[in-house]
Formats: structure tokens, sequence, C-alpha cells
């Protein structure tokens, strides 16, 4: 599509118009620790010049936030074993570019099969670790391996050291008294993919997910849990209407943007200046994205940077500005 210029101009000045900071204030500003998670999934590559397509769209994305001074998080499934089959560590290159890589397991639905076991789990996450850092990437984290099994303990046991954007379906690995009233029943895994915690100001903290109940935290856990603030970029606006489910099919527009700005408003009024406060976007790249849109969307996070409320990260960058925060 291309994007009026009516509709550009209205997002920057909304994105210009947000209550300003004076010099001295930007200095005492909270910041927002601000990571854009990009889901490679949904194509798999069967043939060379299908892999070779799915490439050049990630360089192409990926040089669009070069261009805005920004990096994306791509966590990646379907990718780790076609980058192996054609000999390309493009990933490694990406990583070495200063983008996030990390894994996208998308095991829910796969790990509800009652013949799926934990072992099998831990199995699958550590193939997908070991096949992954075997083309020269470094892997801290995995995200979309939620389950009925003990899926925190699976995560760590696999070697990963923090866990991206959980959802509500995560909740099915605690006793059904652990779980929040509204959330004890979970029909399928697609029926429970609100983001996790519900409360907006929870999923700005990260926390080491207790054993017992990997909702809490526990100072002593080897396993991080990096919340995600928004799961479903291109329904951004749709959300907010009445009789929204989640089941449509969206795509991303000048109203989406305009509801992230609110988002990151209604944020950076909630920071905590005792904690690390984090705001993690996620899109599925298994639906395309208009190039146009995109540039729009990094362009309108611009005044958020310049005034010190937006800090620009990576899913492993918020993890080691937690460990430091620690």
């Amino acid at each position: 599509m291309n994007t009026s210029p009516f509709a550009i101009g209205l997002v920057l000045l909304l994105a210009s118009c947000h209550p300003g900071l004076d010099s001295g204030a930007q200095g005492l500003v909270t910041p927002l620790h601000f990571a854009f998670v990009i889901h490679l999934e949904g194509h798999p590559s069967v043939t060379q010049v299908n892999h070779d397509q799915r490439v050049q769209a990630v360089q192409d994305i990926s040089a669009i936030f070069e261009e805005h001074d920004a990096l994306a998080s791509w966590e990646v499934h379907d990718t780790i074993a076609s980058s192996r089959i054609f000999d390309d560590p493009y990933l490694a290159d990406i990583q070495a570019r200063g983008h996030g890589v990390g894994v996208h397991a998308d095991l829910e639905a796969a790990s509800d099969d009652e013949n799926f076991t934990l072992d099998d789990l831990v199995s699958t996450l550590e193939t997908l670790r070991v096949s992954l850092e075997s083309q020269g990437v470094t892997v801290r984290h995995v995200s979309g391996a939620c389950s009925p099994l003990d899926w925190p303990s699976a995560v760590s046991q696999a070697g990963y050291a923090f866990y991206s954007g959980g959802v509500t379906y995560c909740l099915e690995s605690l006793p059904p008294e652990l779980r929040p009233l509204p959330l004890q029943q979970c029909p399928k895994p697609s029926a429970c993919h609100d983001p996790y915690p519900r409360a907006m100001w929870r999923r700005m903290h990260p926390w080491r997910a207790d054993p017992e109940n990997w909702t809490q935290h526990d100072p002593s856990s080897d396993l991080v849990i990096m919340p995600a603030m928004l799961n479903d970029l291109f329904a951004l606006h749709e959300q907010t209407r009445d009789g929204y489910d989640g089941t449509g099919h969206y795509s991303l527009d000048e109203q989406d943007i305009v509801a992230l700005l609110g988002h990151i408003e209604r944020a950076s009024l909630r920071t905590n200046p005792k904690r690390l406060n984090t705001f993690v976007l996620q899109w599925s790249m298994g639906q395309d994205i208009d190039e146009d849109l995109l540039h729009l969307l990094l362009e309108s996070l611009e005044p958020y940077r310049a005034d010190g409320r937006l800090v620009w990260s990576t899913m492993p960058g918020l993890y080691d500005a937690y460990l430091e925060w620690e």
C-alpha cells in the first residue's frame, strides 16, 4: 500500500505532540528500554529460491531498522533448518550487525499433545539452540515454548538464560489453584494468546522465575522471564474496539501506529525508578509488512528517543540491562 502524506503527517504530529521534557527533566526521566521482536516463522523454505527470498526479506527489514539507528530482535524457527540445509549463516551476519537473534520454538500446539513429554520438550529446545549456535549465532533466549508441562524447567535445562514474551497459555503449566481465576481454563493455545502478565505495569518488569510458580520472583532462579508488552502489532487499533477476539486477519495501518504511541505514553507514566522498565513489541513475520509503514512506525518513535523516554535495545540487550540492574 502507499501511505498517504496526510496519514504520515498525522502520525508524526501525534508523536511530536506528546508532553515534552526540558533539558533538566530529560536527565531525571526513567526510560523505557524498548525492543522490537520479529518472529520469523510461517514460511518454511523448501527450495533455494524460497530460502533466498526469505533471507532477502530479513535483510531488507534489518536495513530499514538500521536507517533509523535502530535494531530488531529476530526470534527464528523455520529458518534454523533452512539455513543449515542451504549452508547460509546469514543469521550470524545479522547478529554481528547488532541485531538480536534467539529461538522461537513455536511449540505450544505440539506440547499440548499428551504423548509429548517433558524430556521431548527439553530435547526439542536443546536441538533448536545447538542448531542455531552451529551457524555462529550466540543464543541466550527462546520464546514459543509454553506448555502444560513444566516449560520453565525445560527452558533452563535446554541451556537458555531467559524466556521472551509469555502469553496466558503459559499458565497451563501451573496447578489450577495457582492460576488467576479468569484464566483457570484454556481450551487451546490460540485462545489464550494475550500477553502475560495481564496488568500493563507488570509487563514492564522482568523477573526471575520461581521454580514452584514461575509467575513469582525468586532471586536465586537461573531463568529470567522477559515479558512482552504487546504481541499483535497488526491489531493494536482493533483491540480497542468492542467485540475484538483476536481471530481476524489484520494488517498494519496508521491507526495501529497511533495506538502504539498511546501504549508508550501510558507506560512512560508508570515507570518505576527503582526497577528496570521494559517495553517489548512483537510482530510475526508470518504476515508481510508494508515497508513505508515500518519506516513511519520507526520515525514516530524518534521523539521519545530524543527526550530520553525510550532507549532502544534488543532482547539480549534487555537481558544484559537486567543483569546490570540486579
